[in-house]
């Protein structure tokens, strides 16, 4: 069965949303929970944590000047860190709008097959598969791999009976 997908609306919600679950993927198998911080959210705590310990050493520097090169270099780290976090959901929306937001993949005995990146032919067998997360705005299938697959939340009982049809024991976490 092929599945056709594209994801022209909220596509920065979805891609920060199902980077955020990929990046879980331990904690949401392990607690069989849906429940995460998104790919931002996770940055802007890191940057906000970054941000407080410079800020504190900062009263450092009036008693021990010493440290000084130490707290600017905390804060151009916490920024490089932020911009490269943002840099990255703006290539993958670059890379998905040349693309016209479309993407598909087949699912069959053999499991699922993609050849939407740069036409590279990939097949995950059945057992690769790990779970189907269903949260807000995606639909996303973790494999035991560091590949991952997206989908909007408007797919998800197409996704989910294409996979049922050929493992009836699929995790779904929800």
């Amino acid at each position: 069965m092929k599945l056709e997908t594209e994801i022209k609306n909220n596509f920065v919600g979805c891609y920060d949303e199902a980077r955020g679950v990929a990046l879980s993927k331990e904690k949401i198998l392990r607690k069989d929970s849906n429940k995460c911080f998104s790919y931002m959210e996770r940055a802007l705590l890191g940057f906000v944590i970054m941000f407080m310990a410079g800020y504190l050493l900062s009263f450092l520097v009036e008693a021990w000047w010493v440290i000084c090169p130490v707290v600017i270099a905390i804060f151009v780290v916490d920024f490089i860190y932020l911009g490269k976090s943002l840099l990255k959901i703006y290539k993958g929306y670059a890379y998905r709008k040349n693309r016209n937001f479309k993407s598909s993949i087949v699912v069959d005995k053999n499991g699922i097959t993609d050849e939407s990146y740069y036409g590279v032919k990939m097949t995950f067998g059945l057992d690769k598969i790990l779970g189907i997360v269903i949260s807000k705005y995606t639909v996303t299938i973790l494999t035991d791999t560091p590949i991952y697959f997206y989908f909007p939340i408007s797919d998800k009982d197409t996704i989910i009976n294409a996979l049922k049809k050929y493992n009836k024991k699929i995790r779904i976490i929800e």
